[in-house]
């Protein structure tokens, strides 16, 4: 599925830098021009996110796609963002590893665009609402 190779290719741009982005972004907090160029590389970064999802727009369960995708690409960044500044363990003691987080990144997006998730293709121990009630 298209929403889960977008957000797979991000996530895994993010953990595969990760000690360089860390290190771009606290050298961006002190240098202007090193804040501009991560700027500008993370609008075309979500250029390229909008590009691979927008041609599948009409399947999406919003009335504006492109503020959808939009949300969705900021949700990822910024999730990833976090764990390569702050870590594993910042925000929660509970381990979860980049693929666990990258899974969660693309069941959420899926969610959010197409309202639903589809049966297979995710993890298997997920439950909805009508299994567990």
């Amino acid at each position: 599925m298209v929403i889960d190779r977008a957000v797979r290719a991000l996530a895994d741009t993010f953990r595969a830098h990760e000690v360089l982005l860390r290190v771009f972004v606290i050298l961006g907090m002190r240098e202007p021009q090193m804040l501009a160029a991560g700027s500008q590389a993370s609008h075309e970064g979500g250029r390229q996110f909008r590009d691979l999802l927008w041609p599948y727009r009409e399947a999406y369960s919003t009335t504006d796609p492109e503020h959808a995708i939009d949300v969705v690409h900021r949700i990822v960044y910024a999730t990833c963002m976090h764990r390569v500044l702050h870590g594993p363990h910042m925000e929660s003691p509970t381990p979860l590893s980049w693929a666990e987080l990258t899974d969660e990144l693309s069941r959420t997006a899926t969610l959010s665009l197409l309202g639903v998730l589809p049966i297979s293709g995710y993890r298997s121990d997920t439950t909805t609402n009508e299994e567990t009630s």
